[in-house]
């Protein structure tokens, strides 16, 4: 067995590559055809990711309901800078929701045609990764923005 580490961008080391070198499988215990791992690895993700899709939209209608009530108590949202950031955030969060509507529908579809997931659900778990980072990163700053304006120190 070979285990090699996969450094983030701090230098640490939390996932691993793990390499199973010369390894015999009996073909009675094999799962899928020889040398096929790699599609069912991508089949297996493209299940999981399609089926969460749905959920991780709602999670992020509830995170943007719950910011937007937060920003409105603070007083921000009178800030033509904060409404902006804030919209492209409300944007995402739609656009999350529609694609999540896609990738249930494609996921059907696919499943009844080629019996995978098919790329959508990829698609849909990048996206929400993009939007996690771009909605945590304003909602940061949106927030601080309220704190110092409580503060008067613009």
């Amino acid at each position: 067995m070979t285990v090699r580490p996969l450094r983030d961008i701090s230098g640490g080391s939390r996932f691993c590559e793990v390499f199973l070198d010369d390894v015999r499988v009996p073909v009675a215990n094999r799962v899928g055809p020889e040398n096929g791992g790699w599609q069912l690895a991508r089949s297996t993700l493209g299940f999981e990711r399609a089926a969460r899709s749905l959920s991780h939209a709602g999670s992020y209608r509830r995170r943007m309901d719950h910011l937007i009530a937060l920003l409105r108590a603070r007083g921000v949202l009178g800030d033509v800078v904060a409404r902006d950031r804030l919209a492209r955030c409300e944007s995402a969060v739609r656009i999350l929701a529609f694609n999540a509507a896609r990738t249930a529908l494609a996921f059907e579809m696919a499943i009844e045609t080629t019996g995978s997931p098919g790329p959508s659900a990829s698609v849909a778990r990048l996206f929400q990764s993009q939007l996690e980072q771009t909605f945590y990163e304003t909602a940061v700053d949106l927030r601080s923005l309220g704190r110092c304006r409580a503060a008067r120190c613009r």
